[in-house]
Parts: structure tokens; sequence; C-alpha cells
């Protein structure tokens, strides 16, 4: 993988204005969705997680239909990019923040 491990200092999520810095960059406004997928990631300490997971603690819920989450991390890769951030999905099913695009092999085709 080709990506920079973040760490929870790096990345500041602001609760009040909805807004992440990294970098010295200020993303633009973030849903309260999308601000709590970046919380979790933060909390979790920037480690791949799978939809799964992420929908258990973002929704309380395993929703049957993914195609939410992938909405989602959407409109978050078009968010994080200005900051130098990514979202990528990886096999088999994890999703993962990064300063960088992942090697060629782990991105599902």
């Amino acid at each position: 993988m080709n990506d920079v491990t973040l760490t929870a200092t790096e990345l500041e999520l602001d609760s009040v204005a909805f807004r992440l810095r990294y970098a010295g960059e200020q993303s633009p406004e973030l849903t309260s969705i999308e601000f709590r997928i970046l919380a979790l990631f933060q909390l979790m300490g920037y480690a791949p997680l799978s939809k799964e997971v992420i929908q258990k603690r973002v929704w309380g819920r395993v929703q049957s239909r993914d195609k939410t989450l992938n909405v989602h991390f959407t409109y978050l890769r078009k968010k994080l990019a200005p900051v130098g951030l990514t979202v990528t999905y990886l096999k088999p099913g994890n999703f993962v923040i990064s300063t960088q695009a992942p090697a060629l092999d782990t991105i599902e085709g």
C-alpha cells in the first residue's frame, strides 16, 4: 500500500462547524453523516473499516442495501480531495482514509 497513515492528531474535526482541517487546509462543510463517518475513522485510529462496522456505528444498524453508504463516500471523497485526503475501497470490503491512493492491486476492480 502506498498510503500515508494518519494519526488522530493530524486531522482536526470541528464539531461546531462540521468541517475538518488537515495540513493547514479546511474542508467544505460536511453533513452530519459525513462528519460521523470521519469521527469514527478518527476514533478507530484510521484503520480500515468494513461497511458493516461503519453502518452499525453511524446508523445504528447494518443496512441490507449499501448504496446509501456508497453515496456518502462519493460526496466525502469530493470534500476530502481539496485537503489532500482520499477515501478508498479496499478488498475485501473495507474502506480506508489516507493521504494517497493505495496500490492498484488492492482496489476492487
